[in-house]
């Protein structure tokens, strides 16, 4: 997993998410999607790190829980959440950090949630505070997340703030050694939550997108 970055309010969430996954030391592997939308609990599912502990629990939550918003998918997340990944990271070591996040509107209190589980933190559950986050956030100039006053979220260019963070991230990514990278790429989409609903659409391409579909396909490497 890469970019995961999201701007979150009581009135509104705006999360976007690039579309390449990558192997080991960002060797692109494919296209993909990697937050899911729940338009029946007015929810949305993502995370960083291992992809087939987020999609199992996607998976888990489509078939099996009983919920009407964010607040109760929370009841015994934890629990579940932590079975998964110990069966989808099995035979992994180090195991993969990975937080699962969900972005959802509590019918109780009549607002948008955030909620994380993190592996670092045996996925007992976490609310994140208002404002402007962005992953992976390292090295990223501090200037691209202030300028922008988050807490009036009507008076910002949203889209103008993610592109140029989406941008920077994947900038840092490609100056680190071919060792450490993530792997940004492809397409970022943009997922907006609010009292009408949940819209999903294409913020961007990113411009190597063409010449990483290419690498995709010949199944080459980064250099």
């Amino acid at each position: 997993m890469s970019i995961l970055n999201f701007i979150n309010t009581e009135d509104c969430i705006i999360i976007c998410s690039d579309s390449l996954a990558s192997l080991d030391c960002g060797i692109p592997k494919l296209f993909t999607t990697k937050v899911f939308s729940m338009p029946h609990l007015n929810t949305i599912i993502g995370g960083t790190g291992c992809q087939n502990t987020i999609l199992s629990w996607f998976d888990f939550v489509e078939l099996n829980v009983i919920a009407k918003d964010v607040r109760e998918l929370n009841d015994g997340a934890t629990e579940h959440i932590k079975r998964i990944y110990e069966e989808t990271t099995k035979g992994c070591f180090p195991r993969p950090f990975t937080t699962i996040y969900h972005f959802g509107y509590d019918l109780t209190d009549a607002r948008y949630y955030v909620y994380a589980y993190r592996s670092t933190n045996q996925f007992m559950v976490e609310m994140i505070p208002s404002g402007f986050h962005i992953k992976p956030g390292e090295e990223i100039d501090s200037e691209v997340i202030t300028k922008h006053n988050t807490n009036k979220l009507k008076e910002i260019d949203y889209v103008a703030l993610l592109k140029e963070t989406c941008l920077s991230q994947q900038k840092v990514d490609k100056e680190r050694d071919s060792t450490e990278r993530l792997g940004i790429g492809g397409s970022v989409f943009c997922y907006v939550m609010n009292k009408d609903g949940i819209l999903i659409s294409k913020l961007m391409d990113f411009p190597d997108k063409i010449e990483t579909d290419e690498i995709i396909r010949a199944k080459r490497v980064f250099k």
